[in-house]
């Protein structure tokens, strides 16, 4: 009886399997890629390959510590942060573009936000998700909204500092590694 249950068994899973198929893997996606300036940047480049890159570029690098660069680009009113990259093992693992280059002014924080909404609508990704985080001490505030939109893993930063008496808003594209 036994050895009657697994052959039904066994007939039933090949015969399952027979109708369905192979398991299909799905598709790889595409590398999720973020610019900074004119430079496209794909996470799990070398660090060599992305500083090149950005310098080809003619933009100027400051680095900030051994696994991080700041972005700028010369304008006429002096050197305008683009963003940042950082390494592991010298290896891309996050890209900041900043969306706001011009902080302060409403224009550049609105052409901001729909920049950056936009892309992300025009990429597909329309299921999003927010958070919101608050420090504050004494002489200082900053109040932070996350907003990561699906399928992808970038993810949007609008944060607001108030220090010594002055405000500042940022918009901020961020990819990183998980």
């Amino acid at each position: 009886m036994q050895a009657r249950c697994v052959t039904l068994l066994l007939l039933l899973v090949v015969n399952l399997s027979a109708q369905t198929g192979p398991t299909k893997v799905p598709p790889r996606q595409p590398q999720e890629t973020l610019a900074i300036g004119s430079a496209d940047l794909n996470l799990g480049m070398s660090q060599d390959a992305v500083l090149g890159q950005l310098t080809r570029a003619g933009y100027k690098l400051t680095e900030e510590n051994s696994n991080s660069w700041t972005v700028w680009q010369s304008n006429p009113r002096g050197l305008v942060s683009l963003g940042g990259v950082g390494f592991k093992n010298n290896t891309l693992i996050f890209i900041n573009r900043e969306w706001t280059p011009d902080v302060g002014t409403p224009e550049a924080i609105g052409n901001g936000l729909y920049g950056v909404l936009s892309r992300m609508y025009e990429q597909g990704r329309k299921a999003c998700s927010l958070q919101t985080n608050d420090q504050q001490n004494p002489t200082s505030e900053v109040k932070s909204i996350y907003l990561t939109c699906y399928p992808g893993h970038s993810y949007v930063s609008i944060t607001v500092v108030r220090s010594q008496g002055h405000e500042s808003v940022n918009v901020e594209e961020i990819l990183e590694s998980e």
